[in-house]
């Protein structure tokens, strides 16, 4: 299932198409699709991933660094794969 960057907060320029691929394990600085919330889907985030730093894991984004803690759930969708010459199927 494709996806469309709708922010400005992530490295890809708003509008693009981008597909995931799952993968484990995630390489250090490798540009992922999360969600964080208790359920999946619920708040998607796009960044690059960088685990155990300073005791913790954590998503990297242009404009701000996210620390995931103990008490957030985060579930990773994939590694992104931008499609930049995307069609959608408008049905």
């Amino acid at each position: 299932m494709p996806y469309r960057v709708v922010s400005e907060d992530t490295e890809l320029p708003p509008g693009i198409y981008f597909a995931t691929v799952p993968e484990y394990p995630i390489e250090e600085g490798a540009l992922i699709l999360c969600s964080v919330g208790d359920r999946y889907g619920e708040n998607l985030i796009v960044g690059r991933w960088c685990p155990d730093v300073a005791g913790h894991d954590w998503i990297v984004q242009p404009s701000r660094m996210i620390m995931i803690t103990r008490d957030i759930i985060i579930w990773i969708i994939g590694r992104i794969i931008p499609i930049f010459d995307c069609k959608p199927c408008l049905n």
